[in-house]
């Protein structure tokens, strides 16, 4: 079995071990755009307003479903792996306010973090990928999100730092931070990984391909 890893993530939605990100700038905005509205509608409490605010609860709904199947479409479509390796995300908001150390002490750096973090359908993202792979004769493959982001994938050691898009390596290395993650993930298979190998170096070192999914077509 060849196998392919998928980092999720909040800037670029889903980097592969193979060198493609997939992002969607138009989704994140029109998701943040209805979050906002819901807040404002909330404050209001009229009967009017909360009526309006389901309304805008069941079209976020839809968008996320309909974005959700896109990218799982292309994702499924894009990769010649049979296996595909995601990260356990299922706690991920929960583990990150818990963790011993400065970043996350204060409050408001929580609630902002998992605010950002929520704008991801990640768990219907997964699950969609779940039953789609099976249509397409593939299965995944859960693995260990811990430190993924923090290993170097050329050394699998942490001997570098990550810094936004970013993976700075003790030998002046600098590779792209998601695809870095996304080969930690799918090397936590321990299956042999799809691609060509030229083409991930490529992808490694700042040349990914970027595939920007049509998630919505404006009426």
């Amino acid at each position: 079995d060849l196998c392919v890893g998928v980092d999720l993530g909040m800037k670029n939605i889903a980097a592969t071990s193979e060198g493609i990100i997939y992002k969607d700038k138009d989704f994140l905005a029109r998701r943040r755009k209805l979050r906002f509205l819901k807040r404002q509608l909330k404050s209001k409490g009229t009967k009017s307003a909360l009526k309006h605010k389901k309304k805008l609860r069941n079209k976020e709904l839809n968008q996320s479903n309909d974005f959700s199947h896109r990218l799982t479409n292309a994702i499924l479509k894009d990769t010649e792996a049979n296996v595909i390796v995601l990260e356990d995300l299922k706690h991920i908001k929960k583990k990150t306010c818990k963790k011993n150390n400065k970043k996350f002490n204060n409050k408001i750096v929580e609630r902002t973090f998992n605010n950002r973090w929520s704008q991801i359908p990640v768990r219907k993202i997964q699950t969609t990928l779940e039953y789609k792979a099976v249509l397409h004769k593939k299965r995944i493959c859960y693995v260990n999100p811990a430190n993924t982001s923090q290993i170097n994938s050329l050394t699998n050691k942490k001997d570098g730092i990550r810094n936004k898009g970013r993976y700075m390596c003790e030998d002046n290395k600098t590779l792209h931070s998601d695809i870095n993650a996304s080969i930690n993930i799918a090397n936590r298979s321990k299956l042999p990984l799809s691609g060509d190998n030229v083409e991930r170096q490529k992808a490694l070192f700042g040349q990914a391909v970027v595939n920007r999914p049509i998630v919505h077509k404006q009426q």
